[in-house]
């Protein structure tokens, strides 16, 4: 059998499958047509190198491919994403942040846990996996603080609060 009607048969015996399971993690329709469309490309070459030959006994690999595909995705984008949603939820007035000193001000309306890992996260630009280090606490928990600590400083720059009048609700 041709490589290409190999990849097609694949193709038209696991799209639903591997839709699904992208959907299951990304919880997108485009995004999951997209890691279906990427793990096709990884199992072609796959075929083209002669690592898959037949359709048989493969649905394993096709779900490991999508899955893994769907992970590199979410761990390549989660610090984009993430900045995006700070950055969507707080702008920063036309003269921007000017110093570490500023950022601090604005933060410190935060109670000192919330503060210390915002600062590790946008000052320091540590990542969550070295801020729970530092700190001790799993990444899930400084997740929460950040998510908990962002909704604190929308919620008191909407209110005027702040020692920093930089800082405005977009």
């Amino acid at each position: 059998m041709k490589s290409s009607e190999l990849v097609k048969q694949i193709y038209l015996m696991y799209k639903s499958k591997m839709y699904k399971l992208a959907y299951y993690y990304l919880k997108d329709d485009s995004l999951a047509e997209d890691m279906v469309h990427d793990a096709m490309i990884k199992i072609s070459q796959k075929v083209e190198n002669g690592e898959i030959n037949s359709t048989d006994g493969i649905a394993t690999l096709v779900s490991f491919i999508v899955k893994g595909t769907c992970i590199d995705f979410i761990r390549h984008n989660s610090r984009t994403m993430y900045r995006e949603i700070y950055d969507n939820e707080i702008a920063i007035s036309d003269n921007h942040i000017n110093s570490e000193q500023d950022a601090m001000d604005i933060l410190s309306v935060l109670p000192e846990k919330y503060y210390e890992v915002m600062q590790l996260k946008f000052i320091k630009d540590l990542s969550y996996q070295e801020i729970s280090l530092q700190i001790g606490k799993s990444e899930a928990s400084i997740r929460k603080i950040v998510e908990r600590a962002k909704k604190m400083l929308k919620k008191s720059l909407e209110e005027g609060g702040g020692k920093s009048e930089k800082a405005c609700v977009r």
